[in-house]
């Protein structure tokens, strides 16, 4: 049975309170698909905007929805009496004037949208290689410099552009912060698809120790370490950790301790003071190659190696600048202090060296392990060459005891170095006890069975005797 049709009039005209007739009421213009009509150009003085809108070419305000009552409405409205005496080609010539003018209005705004970005996105790029090669924040300056430089002599027409690159210490930092908050999201996002992960660690303990404040860290950092990632959002990890600090120079040795206090004391002084900027305008003065002291920071980890080099080729000058101020230390002109400092120069740079490739992209459990080899057999060859007064791979210790006249005292150094060989031999022991793992997994080929897990060495002898 038929239901019947009572929302239909006897004129059989559809009454407006429908339900189709509603429908109709509430479409929406933009399902409707208007498009730019190029006649209403010439005639209401308009054009087709990017985002699909209609603009005044006249006084350059928009129409949302193009239709022509809209757009003959709002030009008889606004300029009907001054441009009605426009007709024909002058009316043409008119319309494609300020046509172009708007164009050339608009293309301006887009270009200098298009440099801002381009001048932040070089930034970070500047930031970026920075941070990945440890340099000194305020070695930016010295980078802009050789830019303006570079940008004078080849493209002075663009040199405003690279004056425009934010570079000052400031800015390095803020952008480092930047790219540090972006990594965070990177590595959460990528977590949430990974099933386990290795996590390599380097310098990290000082900074935990620091920041968080953790009491007995090192007795438990792998656990401290996995309360960080769960505050950071990240589950769990299967870990091979390779923990390393430059605190393994010092440890609790009194002695190390009293080397780098004096350097500590100055830098604090220089650069917590008002005299900050006056040392940097006295380096200036004298034309030399570093415009600033660093502070030494745990969180850009390489910065120990990097202040004890630069306090070290600015020693003279640092102890010219504390006398000035009446804060003059005895020990910046003892050869026997500075003898010690400038060993701990070399060593933190080899160490530095060994943590870059420990930090490198792409680094298996294998490569790892074959650096920290690498590095005790370079501790066991530099304290052979120390008993015998070999001072080759220690350029500053060498440097320095060619411009004193008596000898210098090895006890220091060797002590430095034999605690280095200890604490790398305790530090691995766990990479150590599975190293025949590592070297099958490194090379199966060269493998001796004998070595090798009872139910491993019938596939093994299978895929070596492969050609």
């Amino acid at each position: 049975m038929y239901e019947p049709l009572s929302h239909i009039d006897f004129e059989g005209q559809i009454p407006f309170s429908s339900p189709f007739n509603m429908a109709t009421k509430k479409r929406k213009v933009d399902a409707e698909f208007r498009v730019f009509n190029e006649e209403w150009g010439v005639k209401y003085f308009f054009v087709e905007t990017k985002d699909q809108k209609a603009s005044c070419v006249i006084c350059s305000e928009s129409v949302a929805v193009l239709k022509e009552y809209n757009l003959r409405r709002h030009y008889e409205t606004k300029h009907l009496s001054t441009y009605s005496k426009f007709s024909g080609k002058l009316r043409s010539e008119k319309y494609e004037s300020m046509k172009r003018c708007l164009e050339t209005h608009r293309n301006l705004f887009t270009r200098k949208f298009a440099e801002n970005e381009s001048v932040i996105r070089t930034s970070c790029k500047i930031v970026h290689k920075m941070a990945e090669r440890g340099k000194p924040f305020t070695d930016s300056n010295f980078i802009k410099e050789c830019m303006m430089e570079a940008a004078n002599d080849l493209c002075p027409e663009k040199a405003y552009l690279f004056g425009s690159i934010s570079l000052s210490a400031s800015s390095v930092v803020r952008r480092t912060e930047e790219l540090g908050e972006n990594i965070v999201l990177q590595i959460r996002e990528k977590a949430r698809n990974l099933l386990r992960y290795s996590l390599a660690l380097a310098c990290m303990e000082q900074q935990l120790m620091e920041e968080k404040n953790m009491a007995g860290v090192r007795k438990d950092l792998v656990g401290q370490i996995r309360t960080q990632l769960e505050d950071l959002q990240i589950p769990g990890a299967l870990f091979i950790h390779c923990i390393i600090h430059q605190q393994a120079l010092c440890g609790k040795d009194l002695d190390i301790f009293c080397v780098l206090k004096p350097v500590v004391s100055a830098v604090n002084f220089i650069r917590g003071h008002a005299y900050h900027r006056r040392f940097q305008a006295f380096l200036e003065e004298i034309y030399f190659d570093f415009c600033d002291l660093p502070y030494h920071t745990a969180v850009r980890w390489l910065s120990c190696g990097k202040l004890l080099f630069r306090f070290y080729n600015l020693r003279n000058e640092i102890d010219a600048f504390l006398n000035e101020k009446d804060r003059a230390d005895p020990q910046l002109s003892d050869p026997a202090w500075l003898s010690k400092l400038s060993f701990l120069v070399d060593t933190t740079s080899h160490m530095n060296e060994r943590s870059l490739k420990l930090q490198g992209k792409d680094n298996l459990v294998c490569d790892l392990y074959r650096i920290i080899k690498g590095f005790r057999r370079k501790l066991s060859l530099v304290e052979a060459q120390l008993e015998r007064e070999n001072f080759s791979h220690f350029h500053c210790f060498k440097e320095f005891c060619a411009t004193i006249a008596e000898d210098v005292n090895l006890d220091f150094p060797k002590k430095i170095i034999r605690d280095l060989k200890e604490h790398f031999l305790k530090r691995f022991s766990d990479l150590d006890r599975i190293e025949s793992d590592i070297l099958l997994f490194q090379n199966p080929f060269d493998c001796n069975l004998d070595d090798v897990p009872v139910e491993l060495q019938m596939e093994l002898i299978d895929l070596q005797a492969n050609d």
